[in-house]
């Protein structure tokens, strides 16, 4: 949904990880009030301000951590390992970063 892809069933009113909000409760807390999936897609600000949040406490640290495992071995750099984080999930991405895939 959005910009970025969010899938609602993950992102919507459901806090998909400890670091992160749910779309819904991030948009209260930043002022924006109680959204719609409607305001969420015609609102570009909250959408790149969620999509830093996410990276910087979901993707970022993550990327960091499988850098540094694996990231010289696989010939990968962090903001590949990132790309394929948002893409494919941080747990499907993770686990295909582990498995050399």
């Amino acid at each position: 949904m959005g910009k970025y892809q969010f899938v609602p069933k993950y992102y919507w009113n459901t806090k998909p990880s400890p670091n992160l909000d749910s779309i819904t409760d991030f948009a209260r807390k930043k002022g924006y009030g109680n959204i719609t999936k409607e305001d969420f897609l015609n609102t570009p600000a909250l959408q790149e301000e969620y999509f830093e949040t996410y990276v910087q406490k979901e993707i970022y640290p993550k990327a960091k951590e499988l850098y540094s495992k694996y990231g010289e071995d696989r010939n990968l750099r962090i903001d590949e390992i990132g790309s394929l984080l948002h893409f494919q999930g941080v747990n499907n991405g993770s686990k295909l970063i582990a498995a050399g895939k």
